[in-house]
Protein backbone atom coordinates (compact mmCIF):
# COMPACT_ATOMS: atom_id res chain seq x y z
CA UNK A 1 0.00 0.00 0.00
CA UNK A 2 1.30 3.44 -0.90
CA UNK A 3 0.27 6.62 0.95
CA UNK A 4 1.05 10.11 -0.29
CA UNK A 5 1.30 13.40 1.59
CA UNK A 6 1.22 16.61 -0.42
CA UNK A 7 2.71 19.79 0.95
CA UNK A 8 2.57 23.17 -0.78
CA UNK A 9 5.42 25.54 -0.11
CA UNK A 10 4.61 28.94 -1.58
CA UNK A 11 7.59 31.25 -1.42
CA UNK A 12 6.52 34.88 -1.37
CA UNK A 13 8.63 37.92 -2.25
CA UNK A 14 11.48 38.72 0.14
CA UNK A 15 10.34 39.96 3.51
CA UNK A 16 6.79 38.62 3.19
CA UNK A 17 7.54 35.22 4.66
CA UNK A 18 6.14 32.00 3.25
CA UNK A 19 2.76 30.39 3.07
CA UNK A 20 2.58 26.68 3.83
CA UNK A 21 -0.48 24.60 3.04
CA UNK A 22 -0.50 21.01 4.28
CA UNK A 23 -2.95 18.36 3.15
CA UNK A 24 -3.53 16.37 6.37
CA UNK A 25 -3.40 12.59 6.53
CA UNK A 26 -1.96 10.11 9.01
CA UNK A 27 1.55 11.56 8.70
CA UNK A 28 2.57 13.94 11.45
CA UNK A 29 4.63 16.55 9.67
CA UNK A 30 6.15 20.00 9.96
CA UNK A 31 8.01 22.36 7.69
CA UNK A 32 10.43 24.95 8.97
CA UNK A 33 12.64 27.55 7.33
CA UNK A 34 16.25 28.05 8.38
CA UNK A 35 16.69 31.73 7.50
CA UNK A 36 20.29 31.67 8.81
CA UNK A 37 21.39 29.76 5.69
CA UNK A 38 22.02 31.38 2.31
CA UNK A 39 20.11 30.49 0.27
CA UNK A 40 17.37 29.66 2.73
CA UNK A 41 16.89 25.98 3.53
CA UNK A 42 13.52 24.36 4.20
CA UNK A 43 13.47 21.36 6.51
CA UNK A 44 10.58 18.96 6.01
CA UNK A 45 10.09 16.69 9.03
CA UNK A 46 7.70 13.79 9.63
CA UNK A 47 7.30 10.77 11.87
CA UNK A 48 8.64 7.67 10.11
CA UNK A 49 6.64 4.58 11.01
CA UNK A 50 8.54 1.36 11.67
CA UNK A 51 8.71 -0.93 8.66
CA UNK A 52 7.71 1.79 6.18
CA UNK A 53 9.90 3.22 3.43
CA UNK A 54 9.68 6.78 2.11
CA UNK A 55 10.43 8.71 -1.08
CA UNK A 56 10.22 12.49 -1.49
CA UNK A 57 9.20 14.25 -4.69
CA UNK A 58 9.09 17.94 -5.55
CA UNK A 59 7.20 19.85 -8.25
CA UNK A 60 6.77 23.43 -9.36
CA UNK A 61 3.52 22.81 -11.29
CA UNK A 62 1.87 19.66 -9.81
CA UNK A 63 2.34 17.94 -13.18
CA UNK A 64 6.06 17.26 -13.38
CA UNK A 65 7.45 15.56 -10.29
CA UNK A 66 11.15 15.04 -9.53
CA UNK A 67 12.51 12.61 -6.97
CA UNK A 68 14.67 14.03 -4.23
CA UNK A 69 17.95 12.27 -5.14
CA UNK A 70 19.52 9.52 -3.03
CA UNK A 71 16.85 9.70 -0.36
CA UNK A 72 14.88 6.60 0.58
CA UNK A 73 14.78 6.39 4.38
CA UNK A 74 13.19 3.56 6.31
CA UNK A 75 10.97 4.49 9.24
CA UNK A 76 11.84 3.30 12.72
CA UNK A 77 9.19 5.02 14.83
CA UNK A 78 11.32 8.14 14.83
CA UNK A 79 11.47 11.55 13.22
CA UNK A 80 12.71 11.68 9.63
CA UNK A 81 13.63 14.85 7.75
CA UNK A 82 14.89 16.18 4.47
CA UNK A 83 16.35 19.62 3.75
CA UNK A 84 15.50 21.47 0.54
CA UNK A 85 17.20 24.63 -0.65
CA UNK A 86 14.90 27.46 -1.72
CA UNK A 87 15.81 28.43 -5.28
CA UNK A 88 13.72 31.58 -5.57
CA UNK A 89 10.76 29.96 -7.34
CA UNK A 90 7.35 31.24 -6.37
CA UNK A 91 5.90 27.83 -5.50
CA UNK A 92 7.27 24.42 -4.59
CA UNK A 93 5.13 21.36 -3.94
CA UNK A 94 6.56 18.55 -1.82
CA UNK A 95 5.09 15.10 -1.41
CA UNK A 96 6.19 12.18 0.70
CA UNK A 97 5.37 8.73 -0.59
CA UNK A 98 5.11 6.03 2.06
CA UNK A 99 5.50 2.34 1.17
CA UNK A 100 4.47 -0.50 3.42
CA UNK A 101 6.49 -3.41 1.96
CA UNK A 102 4.67 -5.92 4.17
CA UNK A 103 1.42 -5.23 2.26
CA UNK A 104 0.60 -6.43 -1.25
CA UNK A 105 1.11 -3.88 -4.00
CA UNK A 106 -2.17 -3.04 -5.74
CA UNK A 107 -2.61 -3.22 -9.52
CA UNK A 108 -2.97 0.58 -9.60
CA UNK A 109 0.43 0.95 -7.87
CA UNK A 110 2.07 -1.73 -10.05
CA UNK A 111 0.86 -1.24 -13.62
CA UNK A 112 3.45 -3.64 -15.08
CA UNK A 113 2.46 -6.42 -12.66
CA UNK A 114 5.98 -7.31 -11.49
CA UNK A 115 5.31 -6.92 -7.74
CA UNK A 116 7.28 -3.66 -7.48
CA UNK A 117 5.50 -0.30 -7.07
CA UNK A 118 5.83 1.87 -10.17
CA UNK A 119 7.06 4.81 -8.08
CA UNK A 120 9.86 2.69 -6.57
CA UNK A 121 10.91 1.47 -10.04
CA UNK A 122 10.97 5.03 -11.39
CA UNK A 123 13.00 6.29 -8.39
CA UNK A 124 15.75 3.70 -8.77
CA UNK A 125 15.70 2.76 -12.46
CA UNK A 126 13.88 5.57 -14.27
CA UNK A 127 11.54 3.13 -16.04
CA UNK A 128 8.99 0.38 -15.45
CA UNK A 129 9.38 -3.29 -16.26
CA UNK A 130 12.24 -3.97 -13.87
CA UNK A 131 12.93 -7.68 -13.31
CA UNK A 132 11.97 -8.38 -9.67
CA UNK A 133 14.35 -11.40 -9.60
CA UNK A 134 17.41 -9.48 -10.83
CA UNK A 135 20.22 -8.38 -8.49
CA UNK A 136 21.88 -5.40 -10.23
CA UNK A 137 24.14 -4.52 -7.29
CA UNK A 138 25.22 -8.15 -6.69
CA UNK A 139 24.58 -8.06 -2.95
CA UNK A 140 22.59 -11.30 -2.82
CA UNK A 141 19.17 -9.61 -2.66
CA UNK A 142 16.77 -9.49 -5.61
CA UNK A 143 15.01 -6.26 -6.55
CA UNK A 144 11.87 -7.52 -4.81
CA UNK A 145 13.84 -8.33 -1.65
CA UNK A 146 15.48 -4.89 -1.81
CA UNK A 147 12.03 -3.26 -1.97
CA UNK A 148 10.79 -5.31 0.98
CA UNK A 149 13.85 -4.58 3.15
CA UNK A 150 14.06 -0.90 2.21
CA UNK A 151 17.54 -1.19 0.73
CA UNK A 152 18.86 0.21 -2.53
CA UNK A 153 18.90 -2.18 -5.49
CA UNK A 154 21.76 -0.12 -6.96
CA UNK A 155 24.03 0.03 -3.90
CA UNK A 156 25.28 -3.22 -2.38
CA UNK A 157 25.84 -1.52 1.01
CA UNK A 158 22.86 0.79 1.53
CA UNK A 159 23.92 2.02 4.98
CA UNK A 160 27.61 2.33 4.07
CA UNK A 161 28.87 0.26 7.00
CA UNK A 162 31.09 -2.03 4.92
CA UNK A 163 28.79 -5.06 5.14
CA UNK A 164 26.80 -5.91 1.99
CA UNK A 165 23.01 -5.76 2.37
CA UNK A 166 22.51 -9.46 1.60
CA UNK A 167 24.92 -10.50 4.35
CA UNK A 168 23.22 -8.20 6.85
CA UNK A 169 19.83 -9.68 6.02
CA UNK A 170 21.19 -13.23 6.49
CA UNK A 171 22.85 -12.27 9.80
CA UNK A 172 19.70 -10.55 11.05
CA UNK A 173 21.27 -7.09 11.29
CA UNK A 174 19.72 -3.94 9.85
CA UNK A 175 21.00 -3.17 6.32
CA UNK A 176 19.57 0.36 6.51
CA UNK A 177 21.44 1.43 9.67
CA UNK A 178 25.18 1.49 10.37
CA UNK A 179 26.65 -1.75 11.74
CA UNK A 180 25.98 -2.57 15.34
CA UNK A 181 28.77 -3.03 17.87
CA UNK A 182 31.27 -5.75 16.97
CA UNK A 183 30.57 -8.14 19.82
CA UNK A 184 32.91 -10.92 18.68
CA UNK A 185 35.85 -8.67 17.63
CA UNK A 186 35.58 -9.63 13.96
CA UNK A 187 36.65 -6.89 11.62
CA UNK A 188 35.69 -8.70 8.41
CA UNK A 189 33.11 -11.23 7.37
Amino acid sequence: MILRLLLLLALLPAGLGAQIVVQPDDFSQALSLDASTQPNTWKYTWYGKAGRNYLIQTSYDLQTWTFFPNFNPRGNNATLNVSLTADGSATLFIRAIEFDPSQPVSAAEDTDGNGLPDTWEMFYFGHLGVDPKADPDNDGLTNLQEFRTGTSPLNSDTDGDGIPDGIEVRLGTNPTAAAQADTDNRTQL
